[in-house]
């Protein structure tokens, strides 16, 4: 039996409270996080291996913990054969900020492939994946 948590909810079991709540977050459908839980459940579903890379810091009780430095995509991929790439996810107004644009410019100078995505069509096509049905 899986058990699936939100981010939220897993937070909230461990007691952890993010510094500073997002205040300029988008709600709904559209909302940037809603769009990337769309993409890394696409990405699992043909078989890419996915993990959140959370930047900032949050507080576990009175200890902080320092999560990625900021500028760090949203998501690393690894797809079937080996191809690594860091999605950035952005709604479809979304722009990236002067600290993502310095980590972006960074990762591409040391190899890495770095895209912007804003769905999962998007996402699947930079990875060399597609949907099947």
């Amino acid at each position: 039996m899986t058990i699936r948590l939100t981010d939220a909810e897993l937070a909230r079991l461990l007691g952890i409270v993010p510094q500073e709540p997002p205040s300029r977050a988008r709600r709904g459908p559209n909302a940037e996080s809603a769009i990337q839980t769309a993409i890394v459940e696409a990405l699992r579903y043909v078989g890419c291996w996915v993990l959140r890379l959370n930047a900032g810091a949050i507080r576990a009780g009175s200890r902080p913990i320092t999560l990625a430095p900021a500028g760090t995509p949203d998501l690393l991929v690894v797809a079937p054969g080996g191809r690594i790439v860091f999605l950035e996810v952005k709604t479809s107004t979304g722009r990236l900020s002067a600290a993502q644009r310095a980590m972006h410019a960074e990762l591409t100078r040391l190899g890495a492939t770095v895209a912007v995505v804003r769905s999962v069509e998007e996402a699947l096509a930079v990875v060399g994946m597609r949907e099947e049905g």
